[in-house]
């Protein structure tokens, strides 16, 4: 098994970018089309984050080597 920096070179000179995306899910933040009702819960919030998250990772994947979550929101 590769180390996890060996593969984080390799992405990177694959994608020619060194670079990362930060993932900070503030909820006032979110696009307003997915933010959920006020008092909606916290099921609700986990699953717009899920869904911007998602969305996110599948537009940068090609182009970004690392997304950089910030796990103090979860």
């Amino acid at each position: 098994m590769d180390h996890f920096a060996d593969r984080l070179i390799e992405a990177i000179k694959a994608r020619e970018a060194p670079a990362c995306v930060g993932f900070d899910p503030l909820p006032d933040r979110l696009p307003i089309d997915l933010r959920p009702a006020t008092g909606a819960g916290d099921e609700a919030f986990a699953a717009a984050i899920t869904r911007f998250g998602r969305g996110v990772i599948e537009a940068v994947a090609p182009y970004i080597p690392a997304i950089k979550i910030n796990i103090a929101f979860f």
